[in-house]
């Protein structure tokens, strides 16, 4: 990002901006996206959060695109860079925290301990491989990650649709709540 961020004439302040309302998006959105896991079942909202990422992602990178090309600039494409960011950092959270929930839902007690290592794994090699591949198609031009980034969600959309069985939502009683009272100045708590 800090290449491109130079090239559209941005700043440091413009870029933690961006980067910020994404993050923000992220921390509202995540209590929602498990609360809809429960509600609508793990593979629809992984679904629904590939979806939401591509639309947003394509959206962020047609942002760049125009303003490489100096047919977006100043508050416009700062403005556009930030509402596409947020939307990115608001699906974001939908997919890790289905998949948590989806390796709970489909394995054993026995097996649960390797089903989220692997998905730790699969996050950690994200984080190393991206990068170096994002800096392989950066050689094209500095554009071209975010049509690779397109093109994977796209991939694993399909990827989850075709291939990734409905999981039995599997949804805990919650354990019954305590009601205190003040009785004669003393708080009594049933137990």
């Amino acid at each position: 990002m800090p290449p491109l961020e130079r090239d559209l004439g941005l700043s440091e302040t413009h870029s933690g901006m961006i980067v910020s309302m994404g993050s923000v998006a992220m921390a509202f959105m995540s209590p929602l996206w498990g609360r809809w896991n429960d509600k609508f079942g793990r593979k629809p909202v992984i679904l629904v959060g590939f979806a939401g990422m591509f639309v947003s992602y394509a959206l962020f990178t047609v942002v760049i695109y125009a303003g490489l090309h100096d047919q977006l600039n100043g508050g416009d494409l700062l403005a556009l860079l930030i509402v596409a960011r947020a939307l990115i950092g608001a699906f974001i959270p939908a997919v890790p925290s289905s998949a948590q929930a989806y390796m709970a839902d489909v394995t054993d007690e026995q097996g649960r301990t390797a089903g989220m290592a692997l998905i730790g794994a699969a996050n950690g090699l994200g984080l190393v491989l991206g990068p170096a591949i994002a800096e392989v198609f950066a050689l094209i031009g500095l554009i071209w990650p975010l049509y690779i980034g397109v093109l994977l969600l796209i991939a694993a959309f399909a990827f989850v649709l075709l291939v990734v069985p409905v999981s039995k939502t599997v949804i805990r009683a919650r354990p019954p709540r305590i009601h205190c009272s003040a009785v004669f100045g003393f708080i009594c708590c049933p137990l």
